[in-house]
This record gives structure tokens, C-alpha cells and sequence, in this order.
């Protein structure tokens, strides 16, 4: 739906010249936020389950967490995991996943 709503932005932004200067303004507000919206959906869904979790597990996973975090919250994080920490159940590194959401 939000791509539907992206791509009838476009087709009136197409032809704002026909568009008051407020109408104008608003149009390209939308698609501003219509894309920025895109973007967090994308990022919300890659936190809730990063792909990296079921390609290589836990350990890559809860990494690439944290380097987020660290990148968006401006606080140092340190990670100490064995380096042979070994794949666990689904259901396991998905829970303990959570846990370090949390």
C-alpha cells in the first residue's frame, strides 16, 4: 500500500505546475515522508528479525545489533562472546535475541 501511495505522489508531483503553492508544498512533503516511512518500516523490520540471525546466528547477529545501536544511540558498546559460540535452536537465538533487544 505505502508503494502505491509512493508511486500516486509521483504522478501528482508530475504536475504540480497545475498545483497551488501550498498544494505544491504538500505533495512533496508526502513523498518525503512517504520514503522516510519506507526507510523505518525497513529498519523496524530488520531489528525485529535481522536476516543475519537465520544465515549465521546468534553471535553475527547480536554483533551487527549492537553496532546499530551503538551508531544510533552515541553509546559505546563492548560485546564479550567466545568466539566459538556454537548455533543454537531457532527458537533459542531468536529468545536470546529478544533479550539483548530488550
Amino acid at each position: 500500500m505505502l508503494a502505491v501511495i509512493s508511486m500516486n505522489i509521483s504522478k501528482v508531483a508530475r504536475e504540480k505546475e497545475k498545483l497551488s503553492s501550498v498544494a505544491e508544498k504538500c505533495v512533496e512533503e508526502n513523498a518525503t515522508l512517504i520514503q522516510k516511512l519506507s526507510q523505518d518500516i525497513r529498519t523496524v523490520s530488520d531489528l525485529l528479525h535481522p536476516p543475519l540471525l537465520d544465515e549465521v546466528g546468534l553471535r553475527s547477529a547480536i554483533k551487527w545489533y549492537i553496532e546499530g545501536f551503538s551508531e544510533r544511540s552515541k553509546i559505546d558498546v563492548n560485546l564479550d562472546m567466545s568466539a566459538d559460540f556454537d548455533r543454537l535452536s531457532d527458537d533459542q537465538e531468536i529468545a536470546l535475541f529478544r533479550v539483548v533487544q530488550e
